[in-house]
């Protein structure tokens, strides 16, 4: 199954079940949504509904107070935010709905007119199949609103036109609300056609024709325009470098407009713009003036021109796709990895024309590498580069990607967290001349073996090994795939009731349910984890396991303690517990000493009775046999 998408439904309540850190207009509108139910529960949002009809709306400020839509009434509901369940017995939405692919996920937002034309179309075999995409999906009443002549037309060449009309509200990328700025142009699918995306206060995005070409003169533009003395402060051979190449040159031009007029008045405080290039910039002031990014100084401000307005400033804002890869590294501060480079003798390749993806563990994490031999150490840092230029948006659950080693590294993606193998990403999609960055948790452990192997490798699960190997399932923890094993070490195994243990080895079917219920499909690795609250999961033999981060990042699950995380396998993932999971109740031959049930009661009395009548009988034959002899 492909969790490669992303979705959005193309109404007034607009949906993308993951989780972003750039903050669109729609994120801003959901945040004041959650503040406004946050008293009936954590991951509770209030939304406004339009009387008479089936509109919902995460609303603003303005629409809230006035509890008026568009001039139409509006009655408050409080509902889970999406992308989350509610818990039975607990408040609030503690609980991440469980992530399918696009065509499962267009019935779950209630786009059912466009998963039905999807099947007509043939186009649900893409949706649940492997890739990357964005579709942004017409709502029920959008499809209804159509008039009757067109949908006929669609429906009666759904293998062409059909097809075409889906394909034209879709993307090739794996693209958030904060993917999408003002102003962006994505490529559909049907015949490359522009889409463009427009924000408005309201936070809904449209699609309008006609596109601001970000260096026209039609504006409105600001510009922060280097002085000369701003060009000297760069080293020569990179403003060479920069003016021969017409892609870099063009980046660093970007950089310093935005698609907005903005005076210096209306910076009163730290406040975040974004560059046409796309970077974020920050403007703040104090006493003495304004700066950029706390440190480019706006010499001269406010000269207004035709189109917009221009500030001088001091320094040039040079963009992270014109820096080599190891100045943007040390500029997001994973000094300790580009240390390691230098090491092993790779710096200077980073600095060349090869294109790549550094994959950076966090400093933290590299402070506590142990001590290793020279090719160890250059291995490693290998694994953490990944040929090819990648950003999160190219990424879906399952890829594959080769790193400089030669290893191949396993891409995981959750409603919360973006992971490769056992370390997930902090700061994701910072480009470079020759590449883009992404900063890691941890350090990535590639696996070498099947979970089986790794099992049988430790002294502390050499029951839990002989168990698989009695009950048949030890073939399926060598078989390719994801699964996730919650593994009971011996001495969780041997702390059972001695009734329940002994009842487990004589039955072979009840030993195959009880490890079923420690194993599900899938790879949840820890960053994987929803941060404080609960994961739904389903072990193989269909009972629920609620995978729990608690306030202080420790891990149970159905209660047990989980004491260690990640070990990665071929074929999935392996968490050490504490305890044993809740099995399936043991079958009518044993529970503890007595019968499972009053009809069973009886008829072993009965037979109890009937015994001791026969046994008395033949003590007493045996008896009358002796004292004839006697006699």
């Amino acid at each position: 199954m492909g969790l490669h998408t992303c979705l959005f439904v193309a109404v007034a309540l607009s949906l993308c079940l993951c989780c972003t850190c750039t903050a669109s207009y729609f994120d801003k509108i959901l945040l004041h949504s959650r503040i406004r139910g946050s008293k009936h529960g954590s991951n509770v949002c209030a939304v406004q509904h339009v009387e008479g009809t089936d509109k919902k709306y995460f609303s603003n400020c303005k629409q809230w107070y006035s509890r008026q839509i568009c001039g139409n009434p509006t009655v408050v509901s409080y509902e889970c935010c999406p992308g989350y369940e509610r818990v039975k017995n607990i408040e609030g939405c503690t609980a991440i709905s469980p992530i399918v692919n696009m065509h499962e996920t267009l019935g779950k937002v209630g786009a059912l007119l466009t998963k039905s034309y999807s099947n007509q179309s043939e186009l649900q075999l893409k949706l649940e199949g492997e890739g990357v995409y964005t579709m942004f999906a017409p709502s029920n009443e959008a499809w209804q609103l159509l008039p009757m002549e067109y949908r006929d037309a669609l429906l009666n060449n759904i293998n062409v036109e059909l097809l075409n009309s889906l394909h034209y509200h879709m993307v090739p990328q794996r693209l958030l609300t904060g993917d999408l700025p003002s102003g962006t142009v994505l490529t559909s699918m049907y015949e490359k056609q522009p889409l463009y995306i427009n924000h408005y206060r309201n936070g809904k995005l449209v699609n309008k024709a006609g596109l601001l070409d970000m260096l026209s003169a039609d504006g409105p533009l600001t510009l922060f325009a280097p002085s000369n003395a701003a060009f000297d402060k760069l080293p020569q051979s990179t403003l060479k470098r920069i003016m021969n190449n017409t892609d870099e040159l063009k980046a660093l031009i970007l950089n310093h407009v935005l698609h907005t007029m903005r005076c210096t008045e209306s910076f009163l405080g730290p406040t975040p713009v974004h560059s046409a290039e796309g970077a974020k910039l920050t403007v703040n002031c104090d006493a003495i003036g304004h700066k950029i990014n706390g440190n480019i100084n706006i010499q001269r401000k406010d000269i207004v021109a035709t189109n917009g307005v221009i500030h001088i400033i001091d320094e040039l804002i040079v963009p992270d796709a014109v820096k080599d890869m190891v100045d943007v590294a040390e500029t997001y501060g994973v000094n300790e990895f580009t240390k390691l480079l230098t090491r092993v003798g790779l710096r200077d390749r980073l600095s060349s024309g090869d294109t790549l993806t550094v994959l950076a563990p966090k400093n933290e994490a590299l402070e506590e590498l142990p001590t290793m031999p020279q090719y160890e150490l250059k291995k490693l840092a290998e694994q953490h580069l990944v040929q090819g230029r990648y950003l999160s948006r190219d990424l879906y659950h399952g890829q594959l990607l080769e790193s400089l080693f030669g290893t191949y590294l396993r891409v995981f993606v959750y409603h919360r967290a973006l992971c490769i193998e056992n370390a997930c990403v902090d700061i994701r999609d910072k480009p470079m001349r020759n590449g883009a960055l992404f900063i890691l948790d941890g350090i990535i452990r590639p696996p070498t073996a099947t979970i089986i192997d790794i099992l049988s490798s430790d002294k502390r699960f050499s029951i839990l090994v002989n168990w698989f190997t009695r009950s048949g399932l030890r073939k399926q923890l060598r078989e390719p795939g994801e699964m996730t094993l919650f593994a009971p070490t011996n001495e969780a195994l041997q702390s059972m009731a001695p009734a329940k243990l002994a009842h487990l080895r004589r039955n072979r079917e009840e030993l195959a349910e009880f490890l079923g219920a420690h194993l599900s499909q899938g790879a949840l690795v820890r960053g994987g984890m929803v941060p404080v609250g609960t994961n739904l999961v389903t072990s193989t033999k269909g009972t629920p396991l609620e995978v729990k981060v608690e306030k202080d990042r420790s891990v149970t699950v159905n209660g047990q303690k989980v004491e260690e995380t990640d070990l990665m396998a071929t074929n999935g993932v392996i968490h050490v517990i504490n305890g044993v999971l809740d099995m399936p109740a043991p079958s009518q031959e044993m529970q503890g000493d007595q019968p499972r049930s009053p009809a069973a009661a009886a008829i072993l009395r009965r037979l109890v009775s009937f015994q001791g009548i026969k046994n008395h009988a033949l003590r007493y034959s045996a008896r009358r046999r002796v004292y004839r002899r006697r006699a």
